[in-house]
């Protein structure tokens, strides 16, 4: 699947012209992950803003004496890394791929 595709298939972007598809196009790149591996840290910068395609990612939130807590699985058709929205701007929450992950990761200083 290409970008635009992918891009077309996101219920975000329903709706959306091709002029806004080419834009967000122009700062997304396919990211494949393995299961396990991170692509959100709570407490760094909240630089980034993924889109699955495929797989499924949980967020957690470390619990002292209990460890990670789940908070929401996330796949196809979801946005990973909200907590840019809000000021401050790093992440409140680890985001970890449960399974193999192909997702687009867009640039969020330039979204």
């Amino acid at each position: 699947m290409t970008v635009p595709d992918a891009l077309r298939a996101t219920p975000l972007l329903t709706g959306a012209s091709e002029d806004d598809l080419e834009r967000v196009a122009a700062i997304s790149e396919p990211t494949r992950l393995d299961a396990g591996s991170l692509l959100l840290r709570a407490g760094h910068p909240a630089d980034r803003r993924h889109l699955p395609v495929r797989g499924r990612v949980a967020l957690t939130l470390p619990v002292p004496g209990r460890g990670d807590l789940v908070a929401e699985t996330l796949g196809a058709g979801d946005v990973v890394g909200v907590s840019w929205a809000r000021p401050a701007q790093y992440w409140d929450l680890v985001g970890r791929a449960v399974t193999e992950v192909e997702a687009l990761t867009l640039d969020g200083d330039r979204l």
